[in-house]
C-alpha cells in the first residue's frame, strides 16, 4: 500500500476574450489564474487481482477566469472571459481495476466534485451577490468512466488486445451566473479499438471507434448579441493505425 499526500501550485496566464466586439469589456485584459492543489491518496493492491485507488483533493483558485453574461439592454446579453476573486473545488476518486483471469480485466473509475465561487469583486452589488455561491463553470459534478480489457497471445509472435470503454460526463454549467441555457448536457459515450502486436511491444497496428452510437450532444453554448451558439461534440469516429518503435 501506496499512501501520499502532496501540494502544488498552478498558474495560468492571462490575455484578452476577443470573442466579441460589441461591448468594452470585451476589450479588457484578463488577469492570470492561480490555483494551490492539495491530495491525499492510497494505492493499493489489495489482492493479486485487485488494485484500489483512492484520492480526496481541494483547489484553492484565485483569481480564476470564467465565462460571464454582460446585459447589453433589451434582454441581449454576450458572454466574456473575467476573473473570479477567488473559488473553491472539492473532490474524491476511486479506481478499482480487477483482474478475474488472466489477460482479461474490468476497470471502474469516478469522480464526484463539489465547487463554488467564494468570492467576486464588482462594483455593482447586485452582480456580486448573482454570482458568489454559484458553481464554478466547466465542474461537472459527476464523471466516471468504466472498461474492459482483453489480452490474448496468437501463437508466439502476436497479441490480440480488445478494448470498451464507456464514459459518463454530467451536465455542467458553462458561466459564473450558472445560466440553464448555457449548460453542456450530460452523456455517456462508447468507444471500442482493437489492435494486434508483437510480445515485446515493438510494433502495432489497431482500429478503433469512438462515439460508437454516435450520440449528439452539446460541449458548450455561447450567447453572443442576445444569440445563443452549441458547440457539439464530436460524432462517431472510426479509424486505423500503426506504431513502430525503434
Amino acid at each position: 500500500m501506496l499512501v501520499y499526500g502532496s501540494i502544488s501550485r498552478g498558474f495560468k496566464s492571462g490575455g484578452f476574450d476577443g470573442s466579441g466586439v460589441t461591448v468594452e469589456a470585451a476589450f479588457n485584459p484578463v488577469g492570470s489564474e492561480r490555483v494551490l492543489a492539495y491530495e491525499i491518496g492510497l494505492k493499493s493492491a489489495a489482492t493479486e487481482r485487485l488494485d484500489v485507488s483512492l484520492a480526496a483533493f481541494f483547489y484553492d483558485y484565485s483569481d480564476k477566469q470564467v465565462l460571464a453574461l454582460l446585459d447589453l439592454g433589451s434582454g441581449i446579453t454576450e458572454a466574456v472571459i473575467q476573473n473570479a476573486a477567488a473559488a473553491e473545488i472539492y473532490g474524491v476518486e476511486a479506481e478499482l481495476r480487477w483482474r478475474p483471469l488472466p489477460g482479461l480485466a474490468f476497470s471502474l473509475n469516478g469522480t464526484i466534485l463539489d465547487s463554488e465561487i467564494t468570492e467576486f469583486v464588482s462594483a455593482d452589488p447586485d452582480e456580486t451577490a448573482a454570482r458568489e455561491g454559484n458553481t464554478v463553470p466547466g465542474t461537472p459534478e459527476t464523471q466516471f468512466t468504466v472498461a474492459v480489457d482483453y489480452t490474448r497471445a496468437l501463437g508466439p509472435d502476436f497479441l490480440l488486445d480488445l478494448s470498451l470503454w464507456g464514459n459518463h460526463i454530467d451536465d455542467a454549467f458553462r458561466d459564473i451566473e450558472n445560466t440553464v441555457e448555457l449548460k453542456s448536457e450530460e452523456r455517456f459515450l462508447v468507444n471500442a479499438r482493437i489492435g494486434l502486436s508483437s510480445p515485446a511491444g515493438r510494433w502495432s497496428v489497431y482500429a478503433y471507434a469512438d462515439n460508437l452510437f454516435d450520440e449528439r450532444y452539446i460541449t458548450s453554448v455561447r450567447s453572443l448579441v442576445g444569440m445563443l451558439g452549441n458547440y457539439y461534440g464530436p460524432p462517431r469516429t472510426v479509424g486505423i493505425g500503426a506504431r513502430y518503435q525503434f
